[in-house]
């Protein structure tokens, strides 16, 4: 069995282009069994968020099929958007980074243990691996094998967060969006003597983590926030649990009149904000900052080249959060941290891999034995015709004997592998199953 990994994420490819293959949960339980029956998967899942969109995929046979797994899974996602292969696939493919055994299990830790995010350790991504998890259940492509990787993935990301300091932070996108709004707009620093009104389009998850920040960072702020969203219920929780003000959506322009900055997670597929929605600011000595925080992209792109209003995406806080990183002490002083994180994936790879094998190495003996039983079989119908009832139920008795002796002592020795825990007698006992395969064809069944 081999695991693969097809990944598109933000540290190759631009919002721009990764919006176009974020899925919702719809559309991958719509797709997901098609992609699968077409792969010839054992199991497959997705995780889409908006910095990725990861296909992982089980599949048996050799590592070159798992290799040429790339550009199918390509040309399914052109096909899942209704866009042309033709044109998509080649720049599709180079955007794209993928991960074959052992690599694309060690890859899918990391992403749970928030250890190849664009915020180290970001909050949001251990849930966003669950949701996968659940989604390819509910669409039954889970199988047992990325069922078991990615429950291994949430052990491991959730080891990682208690066992270190490396989640002892504030880490998620719109608390990166509040820190780039504190250093691009005066009125938002802290300590300002007069701060200005803001805006939040949604009041989803990310908007109220949003408001968790500057609850916790500007307090003082928070009278001054105005939540704008078409749900009423959502809305009204917001403001009874921050004191901010909440403004449907007929009411966008009151809402915007006067603010400093926008932050923008409303959770639509497609924009929500376009330039002729933006008041004039024709005395503003700043530019006020719309923010997205959200992929896909809900800002049209144009809203940058208003004037006196400047934009912000999630690639704009890629390059910010770098910056920042290369500033500051917090990631050297991390350091330490990550080491022991990256110790605990690796602890969970292993882990992951013995199971694996446990579970390869059943396949492998029990198409073994099959083999073995329908050779006996075939030999005694074949030699025995001849004989009575009585001789035809000794000779196949011996003959079984003879054997269970033969098997007795490679089957103790792989038996006895597999109860040790070092990783000598481990690689031994994957390359005996490899040999056993080779020798009797077992992967041609």
């Amino acid at each position: 069995m081999h695991t693969f990994v097809f990944s598109l994420r933000y540290n190759r490819a631009p919002v721009a282009y990764r919006e176009v293959f974020a899925f919702s949960d719809d559309a991958l339980l719509a797709n997901m069994p098609q992609w699968q029956a077409a792969l010839g998967a054992e199991s497959l899942a997705v995780v889409s968020t908006c910095n990725r969109t990861e296909v992982y995929v089980a599949i048996t046979g050799t590592a070159e099929r798992a290799c040429a797994l790339k550009p199918q899974i390509a040309e399914l996602l052109c096909q899942a958007r209704g866009l042309s292969a033709e044109a998509y696939v080649p720049s599709l493919l180079k955007a794209t980074v993928c991960y074959l055994a052992e690599d694309a299990v060690r890859h899918g830790l990391r992403v749970a243990a928030g250890l190849d995010s664009m915020i180290l350790a970001e909050d949001q991504i251990l849930g966003q691996v669950k949701q996968a998890l659940r989604l390819a259940q509910k669409a039954k492509t889970a199988g047992k094998t990325i069922d078991r990787l990615f429950k291994t993935a949430i052990v491991a990301g959730k080891r990682v967060r208690h066992e270190t300091g490396i989640a002892q932070r504030d880490a998620s996108l719109s608390h990166a969006a509040f820190a780039f709004a504190q250093q691009h707009v005066p009125a938002l620093a802290s300590g300002h003597a007069s701060p200005t009104p803001i805006a939040i389009l949604g009041a989803g998850k990310m908007a109220e983590i949003l408001l968790q920040a500057i609850a916790s960072q500007q307090p003082a702020l928070l009278p001054l926030c105005r939540v704008v969203n078409r749900g009423e219920k959502r809305l009204q929780a917001l403001t009874s649990r921050y004191g901010v003000s909440g403004f449907a959506w007929e009411s966008l322009s009151q809402a915007l009149d006067g603010v400093c900055a926008v932050f923008v997670a409303s959770g639509a597929p497609h924009p929500v904000l376009y330039p002729e929605q933006l008041p004039e600011r024709t005395t503003a000595s700043e530019p006020c900052w719309v923010i997205d925080i959200s992929v896909p992209r809900n800002v049209e792109a144009s809203v940058g080249e208003v004037k006196n209003y400047a934009l912000c995406n999630t690639d704009t806080l890629a390059a910010f959060l770098g910056r920042v990183a290369e500033d500051t002490l917090s990631v050297a002083a991390m350091a330490k941290q990550i080491t022991l994180a990256e110790a605990i994936v690796y602890e969970e790879v292993e882990r992951f891999n013995d199971w694996l094998s446990g579970l390869d190495g059943s396949k492998t003996l029990a198409r073994f034995q099959a083999r073995i039983n329908g050779l006996h079989e075939h030999a005694l119908s074949e030699c025995t015709q001849s004989l009575d009832a009585s001789l035809k139920q000794n000779v196949a008795l011996a003959s079984r004997q003879v054997l269970n002796q033969l098997l007795h002592a490679p089957y103790s020795h792989l038996r006895a592998l597999t109860q040790q825990s070092n990783g000598s007698a481990r690689q031994q006992y994957v390359q005996s199953l490899v040999t056993l395969r080779h020798l009797f064809a077992l992967d041609r069944e």
